[in-house]
């Protein structure tokens, strides 16, 4: 696991990147997320990703060849997506290589639905393995939407909260050793707003790391604009909705970073536009399985590998790119409620962050 030395180092340096480095020019990516694969075991209410016909998605050969791009050379910190990650046929070969070719690589994420808890923990045990070698720290995040039969009908998945038990259960016993840091992700929408003090007692009660998404709608990546009208919180739930978020950001843990964020989504819902920075706008890239390249999902693509035969840090660094990040925050990112690794890009603010915990 990461030393708090370490922790408290890494955050001196994004300060110093993000407030002086970044002056300069652009920074080079020091996070990275692959999706692996759009193929899917659930049909969830809340994402489309399931419904698309995405044709040939690239073997291991194509991400080995863009991993060789010099461009991921600071890249510390990755995280491994889908659809589900784990239905990749080559998923273990591929993330073995990525943290090969990850020269400075601290921190890998995987993210799972759950439904298919032998198969996992298989993979999931052998990338511990390969992370303990390494001294790279492990996280795994599994996502619980609802207990019983609300995860199962906001997945679409038979039996499906039982399986994720099984699959937490697995995940437990290699926590237990130290080989890993796992928790559950919940997505809070219209239809399951009422149940988060059941879902936040629940993970308590077995000790369990977890943290809470608000639900966002994007005609990219998971395409749900189609499913706004039926699962945006109502204006009835507005007081529920404040009452919430107050307490999550109350709760947060260590120096209470996220705590900067969920206090900005009060505001958000209050009708104030966005005022957190994200780390999309950094030092983050996305790379999916048909070669498309993002800074951030939820905007639209700013190139392709393989039909313009580009490298990632050619696409990444094209003026024409940079200028259309930094109009980024002036439109989607001012409307946007995610909070997807909001605590690092945090340390570009620190001196509003210092503010808002001196207010208390």
């Amino acid at each position: 696991m990461t030393h708090p030395t370490g922790r408290w180092f890494k955050l001196i340096r994004e300060v110093w990147d993000y407030n002086v480095t970044s002056r300069f020019g652009p920074l080079p990516p020091k996070a990275l997320i692959v999706v692996l694969t759009y193929r899917c075991n659930s049909k969830c209410q809340m994402c489309n990703i399931w419904k698309m016909k995405t044709g040939k998605e690239m073997e291991y050969e194509g991400w080995e060849k863009a991993a060789k791009d010099p461009v991921f050379k600071n890249v510390d910190t990755l995280t491994v997506s889908g659809g589900e990650g784990m239905l990749y046929p080559q998923y273990l070969k591929t993330v073995k290589m990525w943290m090969e070719k990850l020269l400075k690589l601290r921190k890998l994420i995987l993210n799972t639905n759950g439904f298919l808890p032998e198969d996992i923990a298989r993979k999931v045990e052998k990338v511990a393995r390969m992370c303990v070698e390494r001294n790279i720290q492990l996280g795994v995040s599994v996502s619980v939407d609802g207990l019983g039969k609300r995860h199962d009908e906001i997945r679409r998945v038979r039996d499906g909260f039982k399986k994720v038990l099984k699959t937490i259960k697995y995940l437990e016993k290699m926590k237990q050793k130290k080989w890993l840091d796992f928790g559950v992700a919940s997505l809070l929408m219209e239809n399951n707003l009422s149940d988060y003090w059941e879902m936040k007692k629940w993970c308590i009660q077995r000790g369990l790391d977890y943290s809470f998404q608000l639900i966002g709608f994007h005609d990219t990546y998971v395409n749900n604009m189609e499913s706004q009208k039926n699962l945006d919180f109502k204006k009835s739930q507005k007081g529920e909705l404040l009452k919430i978020i107050e307490d999550i950001r109350k709760n947060q843990k260590g120096i209470g970073i996220a705590g900067y964020y969920w206090a900005d989504m009060l505001k958000f819902y209050q009708g104030r536009r966005r005022q957190t920075p994200c780390p999309f706008l950094l030092d983050e890239v996305v790379v999916d399985s048909l070669g498309d390249v993002y800074y951030c999902l939820s905007t639209e693509r700013i190139g392709n590998i393989i039909k313009e035969k580009r490298s990632v840090g050619e696409i990444y660094f094209d003026p024409k790119n940079i200028i259309h990040r930094k109009m980024m925050w002036k439109n989607e990112c001012r409307r946007c409620n995610s909070g997807c690794d909001v605590v690092r890009a945090i340390a570009g603010e620190m001196w509003k962050f210092t503010g808002y915990k001196l207010a208390g």
